[in-house]
């Protein structure tokens, strides 16, 4: 689910972000964190995005933070049973007064 307002930047079909691939590289050199990103997808509606990759650098700790917190909501969700740590330590022989 995307929270950006793409109608902000042209979304280009993927065929013409791909002839476009050049000039947006060249862009990306120039202008660094500032340039506009690449917003490409069928029907021009924004599918997938070209960043610069010093952008891509700034946001990669985001990134892999909303990517972690989505495989821990699906995992939170499964459906399976949860121990809690007491429990856990239980069945593996550990005893968590021993850490003290």
């Amino acid at each position: 689910m995307s929270t950006m307002n793409s109608n902000r930047f042209e979304v280009l079909p993927t065929s013409q972000a791909r002839t476009e691939l050049s000039a947006a590289a060249s862009r990306f050199r120039a202008e660094g964190l500032l340039s506009r990103p690449v917003l490409f997808g069928s029907h021009r509606k924004a599918e997938g995005a070209i960043i610069s990759l010093e952008l891509f650098e700034q946001l990669l700790p985001e990134i892999e933070s909303i990517q972690l917190s989505e495989i821990l909501r699906q995992r939170m969700n499964d459906g399976l049973p949860r121990l809690s740590f007491e429990e856990l330590a239980a069945q593996v022989g550990f005893d968590p007064a021993d850490i003290a």
